[in-house]
């Protein structure tokens, strides 16, 4: 039986990752049924190769994934085996929505208000249509060149605007000057020594377990702080390549 299931997997941070060590904690971490064999094809990037599709399915499905505190992203293999240039710039998180009214805390707000940052690829709700909770939490897929959102208005019905803010859980290596991923602060002052630092802890979500024991754990998570830090909130956000904007209209 051959390998004949991959991914392509780059990890996200300017500096080059030990190739050896990327190996081992992920051929351990992954927990694969069956046999997993990755090798380096290029600086930071790995092509995963796995005997059945169910222990492939499983990487990806319980995403995301980091290699010390930098974000692991994974793309699957073309057809055509083009494994040295398939585009990896699209992540996933589990991101916390904050600030949504009691009785507009369904999945249809949840997926309107969640495809301001991603792509909503599942709410967390255990009672119908309802997310019971003080939040909602969606899982979602993003485009890492942008910058993280952190807050933003929206237009719910019956009630008008409302201030909603996105944390985001077990969140990476990140930049609180420019809002990006893949980067430290430090670096990016150095480099743009004019950029304001206004991003901060807060963007971080707090722990949080589900019902079931379902999502592997990683990482380290630091507990959000008790005061305000203001972010960057432009006019239009550019998700997915469609521009959106920052007030959004959801439908009840």
């Amino acid at each position: 039986m051959g390998f004949i299931y991959g991914l392509v997997a780059k990890v996200l941070t300017p500096q080059e990752v030990n190739r050896d060590a990327f190996i081992k904690n992920f051929s351990s971490l992954w927990k694969c049924k069956e046999d997993v064999s990755i090798k380096e094809i290029a600086q930071n990037r790995f092509w995963v190769r796995f005997v059945c599709d169910r222990d492939r399915c499983q990487v990806l499905d319980t995403e995301p994934w980091a290699y010390r505190r930098s974000l692991v992203l994974l793309a699957e293999t073309p057809d055509d085996g083009s494994i040295h240039v398939v585009p990896l710039r699209y992540g996933t998180f589990w991101v916390q929505l904050h600030g949504i009214p009691g009785f507009c805390m369904t999945v249809a707000v949840a997926q309107a208000v969640g495809a301001i940052f991603g792509e909503v690829l599942w709410v967390d709700n255990r009672d119908g249509d309802d997310c019971v909770g003080r939040f909602i939490r969606i899982r979602a897929y993003f485009d890492v060149d942008l910058p993280l959102i952190y807050r933003t208005l929206v237009t719910l019905p019956d009630i008008g605007e409302k201030l909603i803010e996105f944390k985001y859980e077990y969140l990476p290596e990140y930049c609180f000057a420019c809002g990006r991923l893949g980067h430290s602060t430090q670096v990016c002052v150095r480099a743009y020594e004019e950029v304001h630092v206004h991003n901060g802890i807060c963007m971080i979500g707090s722990r949080y377990q589900p019902a079931r024991k379902t999502y592997q754990d990683f990482g380290s998570l630091v507990p959000p702080r008790l005061y305000h830090i203001p972010a960057v909130a432009p006019i239009y956000h550019q998700v997915m390549g469609h521009s959106t904007r920052s007030t959004v209209a959801v439908k009840s």
